[in-house]
C-alpha cells in the first residue's frame, strides 16, 4: 500500500518536471569585437586584419516563437541604447517562428556611440507585444520637456 502510495507520487513528480519545462522565447548574447575574436588569434595564420583589428560589439539574437503563429503578422523591434545615450530602434521582419541573426555595432559607429549600454527586444503580433527580452539595465529614457 505504502510502496503504491509513494509510486503514485514518485510518477506525479517526473510527469510535473516534464511539463514544467519552458523555452525561452527570445535569448539576446553580447559579444566584445576586437583582435581576439579574429581566427588568425588563435590559428596564427598570417591575417592583414591583425594589424587593425575591427572593434565593437555583436548582438546575437535567437528567436524561439510557438510554431502555431501567424508569422506573416509578426515583427521584432530592436531598442537600443548606446553608452552616449542617444537611442536607436531597428525593426526586422520575421519569415519564421525560430530565427537567429545579429547586429553589429564596429568602427565608427562604435566610436560615436561608445558602444551598447542596454537593449530590448519586443516582438509584436498585431501590434501586441507577445514577447519581449530585456537587458538587465535597460530603462525607459525620460524625455526632456
Amino acid at each position: 500500500m505504502v510502496s503504491c502510495v509513494l509510486r503514485s507520487i514518485s510518477m506525479f513528480i517526473a510527469l510535473l518536471s516534464l511539463t514544467s519545462c519552458y523555452k525561452k522565447q527570445i535569448e539576446i548574447t553580447c559579444i566584445k569585437i576586437d583582435k581576439s575574436s579574429l581566427a588568425s588569434s588563435f590559428t596564427h595564420a598570417p591575417d592583414p586584419r591583425q594589424s587593425n583589428p575591427p572593434v565593437g560589439e555583436q548582438l546575437l539574437i535567437s528567436l524561439n516563437l510557438d510554431p502555431e503563429i501567424d508569422i506573416t503578422k509578426c515583427r521584432a523591434v530592436l531598442s537600443l541604447i548606446y553608452h552616449n545615450l542617444e537611442t536607436q530602434n531597428v525593426e526586422y521582419t520575421l519569415n519564421k517562428p525560430k530565427e537567429n541573426w545579429s547586429f553589429f555595432l564596429l568602427g565608427e559607429k562604435y566610436q560615436r556611440y561608445q558602444g551598447l549600454l542596454a537593449y530590448k527586444l519586443e516582438v509584436f503580433f498585431n501590434d501586441r507585444c507577445v514577447a519581449l527580452y530585456q537587458h538587465p539595465m535597460w530603462f525607459e529614457k525620460i524625455q526632456a520637456l
